[in-house]
């Protein structure tokens, strides 16, 4: 036994002197069972290796030991091809029943499985057979229920269940890793790996890892599908069995005593509730909950309330004690825990080796090195003109960081004896000190932290809000309203602050946001919803360098907040589907990308190349992506050329040029009307206003081509302009003028005139 707190051996815990072939640990981790090749299965107490106990019954060597959810039975699977059931919840093993004609015969050294594995909520099981398909047998009378068939091409080698049993994975010879829907018994997605031995689910994640006969052990990360991810995001699914398993069992014994001399034929029928798509539990399972008093009917009153019962209140001739519905108790339910939304630092990776980034954005790095008694912190500059390169020593340990033109900031968490630590040294100073210190609380962890050319920001375990300026002078504090936190980002007196809200219908907590003013002590949106689809998580939030909050999903899709500014009107608009650029359209390209920063209208990122999931060392290069709002998979990102063969995909183009340009106007016009913009912000909010009238121009064009009957689409478009002096119109006259479409420009013409003398608004308003 070895420990996976020190990552020591520990003790040994049982010898064999034949070659041991499986070893199970049971589901509370007390008692191990050992299969080997002598015909005698030991399953040893890890408290204390003198306390064994045997199960002796099987007249072959035991090649697969499974133990049920419960932990009260486990399943022998023989080499003669005979699986054993123990109860092992009484003083003594009691063989409960011996299943033939399932599993094949197979040799302890062979690769082929005949192990079987129970359904999560331990109703039922399945088990490899000789014709390769995966057999389903009912706890219910041991019998077949239907099996997982057509699958594999090979011998089957090894299976699993997930988590919820709403998925199983098997792996057979046929060099296959197969993955198969529960309740339909179909496979829905295949994968090519050769000579699997065993396979483990994640118990949260979507992955899983296996093993091979090589020695060599994989790490597989989304497995399931994305199109059906949501089975792994279920509850505990029914076995695919009829009503869920949780049918009456048949007798087992023929022996067992009733109370009252009563026998089994003069037992009163009572009806078993149908219990529909949730999980049924055995007695000895509630039992070990509730205590042995829980399990105890007493008729001190005469009325028969133990009429059919055995002397411990269960009921006759169900081997896994079915409560029935006379006792008026509910089967007990797995605890719901919502999935909530890890916390996370915006720019950090996660620690690779000895190393990790603490920030990554647009102006340089920090990362450190973990030196086991203490870390090394390097700060890089990519403009070494601006600032110099510097490293220290640090004993604190910090493990968050956040680089700005001002100075770089650092948090520690509490640890031997030792507070929180907030750290910020400023990259410049007309005094002697250099930087500047504060602790937080006993007891209070750093959650995130942000920094801004005005504020520092802290989210800590507490569930506060913590303001300080940029020397470390506290200035607010408040309690976030949704709470555990995830994350926060700072731009000038602006803080966006996230956190985990109520649970929605999949079980996953809704992502929550607020974004307030400092300075002003004001809040611009509060504990709105974070759009993200659903099964998506947050990969990263920033503000842009035009000051626009942004956030990057896992789905690969950056989106910006619109109209942020006024209270219950924003929205988030998607800039970028990363899944649709043009580089990937081969389908040869594995990649993901890992977001830095929006700036000068293009999304900045690492590609991250195959299975990667963060950047390592040597410092990767930044890329950057223009902005392509995913409006169809015909527009090519990088096609900015005017000439295109295909009309549709021109039209497709245009169109989504005119929805990004509208977006980032509209993004500046409201920093120009929110704050004192500048000569240069107002020029360049007319240019865009235009850029966007000369899409809309264009796209013009392309009707005028198609034909007379494409006129009322184009009228329309010269609907959508933004100028009002008129000459837009005339332009656009010009244009259908130009394909000789006479009627149209008359059309055209009419528009530009109301809107000289300023009758559009009033009649859109009367017609309202």
């Amino acid at each position: 036994m070895y420990s996976m707190v020190t990552n020591s051996f520990e003790k040994f815990l049982v010898r064999c002197t034949l070659p041991v072939r499986d070893v199970e640990l049971s589901p509370d981790g007390n008692w191990v069972a050992v299969a080997s090749d002598e015909l005698t299965v030991k399953i040893v107490k890890v408290a204390d290796t003198n306390t064994c106990v045997y199960l002796r019954e099987q007249a072959k060597p035991v090649k697969h030991l499974s133990y049920h959810p419960s932990g009260k039975y486990i399943a022998l699977s023989c080499t003669d091809g005979i699986i054993y059931i123990y109860k092992l919840s009484s003083d003594e093993p009691e063989l409960v029943t011996k299943i033939d004609a399932v599993i094949r015969n197979v040799e302890t050294d062979s690769e082929i499985s005949s192990k079987i594995a129970w359904h999560p909520n331990g109703t039922a099981f399945v088990a490899p057979t000789a014709t390769r398909d995966i057999q389903i047998v009912s706890t219910s009378d041991w019998k077949s229920q239907g099996s997982f068939s057509s699958g594999h091409l090979g011998d089957v080698t090894a299976l699993a269940w997930s988590p919820n049993g709403a998925l199983l994975a098997t792996a057979g010879k046929d060099r296959k890793i197969l993955l198969w829907e529960t309740k339909s018994q179909t496979v829905i997605a295949r994968y090519d790996h050769a000579n699997v031995m065993d396979l483990a689910w994640h118990p949260r994640n979507n992955l899983l890892s296996f093993t091979n006969t090589d020695g060599e052990v994989y790490i597989h990360y989304d497995f399931v599908p994305e199109e059906h991810v949501k089975l792994l995001e279920l509850g505990l699914q029914p076995a695919p069995v009829p009503y869920g398993g949780a049918q009456r069992l048949t007798e087992i014994s023929g022996n067992i005593q009733r109370p009252n001399g009563l026998s089994k034929t003069n037992i009163p029928e009572r009806p078993r509730p149908f219990r529909a798509g949730t999980p049924d539990t055995v007695d000895d399972i509630l039992g070990s909950v509730m205590g042995d008093d829980d399990d105890f009917i007493s008729d001190d009153d005469g009325a028969g309330y133990a009429v059919g019962l055995n002397p411990n209140g269960k009921r006759a001739g169900d081997p896994f004690g079915y409560p029935s519905p006379t006792f008026k108790r509910q089967a007990l339910q797995p605890t719901f825990e919502p999935l909530t939304h890890a916390p996370f630092q915006p720019g950090a990776t996660p620690w690779q080796g000895d190393r990790k980034y603490l920030c990554l954005n647009l102006l340089g790095f920090v990362w450190t090195v973990n030196q086991d008694t203490h870390h090394t912190v390097t700060v890089e500059f990519y403009d070494r003109d601006f600032q110099r390169d510097f490293h220290f020593t640090d004993t604190f340990l910090y493990d968050k960081a956040c680089l700005s033109s001002h100075g770089t900031l650092f948090s520690a968490q509490p640890r031997d004896g030792l507070d929180a630590t907030i750290f910020y040294r400023p990259h410049s100073t007309w005094t002697e000190r250099a930087d500047f210190r504060t602790t937080l609380p006993a007891g209070e962890s750093i959650t995130a932290l942000s920094l801004s050319d005005s504020f520092i920001t802290c989210l800590t375990s507490s569930g506060y809000i913590r303001v300080f300026t940029l020397f470390l002078t506290p200035y607010r504090i408040y309690r976030q309203k949704s709470f555990p936190a995830v994350t926060c980002v700072s731009w000038r007196d602006y803080v966006l602050t996230l956190g985990n809200g109520p649970v929605s219908a999949s079980g996953h907590t809704t992502l929550l946001y607020t974004i307030s003013n400092v300075a002003r002590d004001t809040t611009c949106q509060s504990e709105d919803v974070v759009a993200l689809p659903p099964g998506a998580t947050l990969a990263s939030v920033f503000f842009s360098d035009l000051g626009d909050p942004c956030i990057y999903d896992s789905t690969g899709t950056l989106l910006t907040l619109l109209h942020w500014r006024a209270p219950a009107q924003a929205r988030w608009v998607p800039l970028l589907d990363t899944r649709l650029l043009a580089r990937l359209a081969s389908g040869r390209k594995t990649e993901s990308y890992w977001p830095v920063a929006v700036a000068d209208g293009k999304f900045h990122c690492i590609i991250l190349k195959g299975a990667e999931t963060a950047p390592y060392f040597p410092r990767p290069l930044l890329s950057e992506f223009g902005f392509q709002i995913p409006l169809s998979s015909r527009v090519d990102a990088s096609d900015e050329a005017g000439d295109v063969a295909d009309a549709q995909t021109e039209r497709d183009r245009l169109e989504e040029a005119f929805v990004r340009t509208s977006v980032l106007s509209s993004l500046l016009s409201d920093l120009v009307e929110a704050t004192r913009a500048t000569r240069g912000q107002r020029l360049e909010l007319a240019r865009s206003e235009v850029e966007v009238d000369k899409t809309l121009l264009q796209l013009l064009a392309v009707e005028c081509r198609e034909g007379e009957e494409r006129g009322m689409k184009a009228l329309e478009l010269v609907g959508l302009m933004r100028d009002r002096s008129g000459r837009m119109a005339e332009a656009a006259e010009k244009v259908a003028e130009r394909y000789g479409r006479g009627v149209l420009g008359e059309k055209i013409r009419e528009v530009g005139e109301r809107r000289l003398r300023g009758e559009d608004g009033e009649e859109e308003e009367d017609e309202f």
